[in-house]
This record gives C-alpha cells, structure tokens and sequence, in this order.
C-alpha cells in the first residue's frame, strides 16, 4: 500500500527515529534465509502474497471469513478447502459458508494443504477482486468470470509459492501466531474509505508480506503502513498494543508495542487518541479524495 504524501510527511515529523525500529526488523529478517525454491518463484508475487493471506486468514479465524467471495467458488471446492483447515459444517449449511466454526484446536498445528487448496485460495483472491472493483456483479456473475476468462490456467505459480509459503507456516510461523491470542479478524475496516489491514490477533495488527527483500528501506515500508492503520483506528475500536509484519517465505513475525513506538515522538503529545486525531487532521483531504475516487471507480 502507497501511504499518502501527508502520512509520510506526520510520520517523519512526529517520529523521526522510528528507522531504528525498521533496522532492527530488517536485522531480524536477514537472520532465517530464503529457502532455495523460493528463487524458483519467479512471478505473481502480488497475487501469491494476497492469496497466502486469505488462506492464512481462514486458517486463523474461528469461522470463514470472505464469505461472500467464498460465494462466488464452486460449492465442492469451497467445502473441501475449509475441512481440510478443520472447520466443520452445520446440519443446514448455506451457500456463504457463514455457519461454519474453526474446530482444529489452536494447541494443534495446522494441517497440510493439497495442491486444490492452494488454488482454491488463488481462485478466492480473484473473486475478492473482482467483488472489491465491481461491487455490481453478482456471485453467479463471477463464478462465470472466473471459469471463463482463464483465470485458473495462471495459477500455477502462485500454487507453486502458496506450497512454499504453508510449509513455512506450518514449521515456523504457526507457534508465533498462537502466542498473539484471540480473537483474530481478517480484512479489518479501519479507515472510512475503505483502506483494510490484513489480520488483526488478540491485540495486534499484523500485515502479511511475500517478499525476498528485506532490507531496511522495506522494513521502514512495512512499519509505515501498520502505523498508518494504528493511527487510523480512530475510536481505537481493536485496543491495538502491537503492530508487527509476518513474513510468508520465511515464517518470521516481526513486532513492536505501540509503547515503543511512542516513545519515539518528538512532544509530549503521546496520547493515543490525541495521535489519532492529528493524523486525521492532516490526511482528511487525501482521505475523501480516495474515497470519492473508490466510489466513482465503482460505479457500473
């Protein structure tokens, strides 16, 4: 995500030093090396990253999330994919799969994936797009797009790095996932138009990044964003105490308390709601700016 001119300018005014926080990520990340068929991944970084989260969000939350572009999949693909993460189905299940409960204990690690998972995850992704630019399409309408315009016959490398990305998962970054606590939500709304964070777990907010850099102009990146999101939870909804990134080729979560990040402010206005609304003071133009861009963008 692109942070408006005006966040960076309050950022690099208001705390200055946070690179020290983006260093020590960037530090922490260059000490798990890329495992060797990583550099067999040589496209759909984006849409690997974005479909690894929509799986990693199934896999953390107690019932289905992105019920309505679950909607749009075939029924059978759908159901195959959410037992095989351990949910388990009502007597009357409908079609948004919005009845369905997590059942797999979070004690317990979490199962492999055959390869039709992987790309019922990719196929997901596409119907949330989809669903997300033309809001006027009905589930019926983009189950057709998705078996009509190709879209399965380009899943073979994100297959390929979703494979990577759940075995890491599974053998590394799983156990510090459990240790975030409950509940945990997916796609969380915190800005009125429309911006959504990854994943929010017990208390902290964390973004989900596919990535082979890791150096420490990204880390800045990455620490920018989840402040954005910190400072736009306007009535602090979330109780955020810590922010953080999780790396999907690597199975690092990387964290920083809000306290430690406070303490890099250059006043003594460190009030978390006073912070909140200073940010908003000063991305409020850019912020009705994207919305009336979002709103026109979706008209049909």
């Amino acid at each position: 995500m692109d942070l408006p001119v005006a966040a960076e300018t309050f950022l690099d005014s208001r705390l200055p030093t946070r690179a020290a926080i983006a260093r020590g990520w960037s530090q922490q990340a260059s000490t798990v090396p890329l495992t060797d068929n990583v550099s067999q991944v040589s496209s759909s970084y984006d849409r690997i990253g974005r479909s690894f989260e929509r799986l990693l969000a199934l896999d953390l939350t107690s019932q289905p999330c992105y019920t309505s572009a679950l909607a749009c999949l075939p029924a059978a693909e759908v159901e195959h994919l959410l037992f095989a993460l351990g949910y388990q189905s009502p007597a009357t299940a409908d079609a948004r799969f919005a009845d369905w409960r997590h059942d797999r204990p979070r004690t317990n690690n979490p199962p492999p994936l055959d390869h039709s998972c992987f790309e019922s995850a990719f196929l997901l992704d596409w119907a949330y797009e989809f669903q997300d630019r033309s809001p006027t399409l009905t589930n019926t309408q983009i189950a057709q797009l998705l078996e009509t315009t190709g879209v399965r016959t380009t899943a073979g490398p994100v297959i390929s790095g979703l494979t990577i990305a759940w075995k890491q998962y599974c053998e590394l970054g799983w156990a510090a996932w459990a240790r975030l606590g409950n509940p945990v939500y997916a796609d969380v709304v915190l800005s009125p138009t429309g911006r959504r964070a990854d994943l929010v777990a017990g208390s902290t907010l964390i973004d989900v990044k596919v990535t082979r850099h890791t150096e420490e102009s990204h880390a800045k990146m990455w620490l920018d964003q989840v402040l954005f999101y910190l400072f736009r939870d306007v009535d602090d909804r979330y109780k955020l105490d810590r922010l953080g990134v999780y790396l999907g080729w690597t199975g690092q979560l990387l964290t920083v308390t809000v306290d430690e990040v406070l303490a890099h402010l250059v006043d003594d206005r460190a009030a978390s709601h006073e912070l909140r609304a200073d940010f908003y003071a000063v991305i409020k133009d850019d912020e009705e700016e994207q919305k009336r861009w979002r709103d026109a963008a979706r008209r049909p």
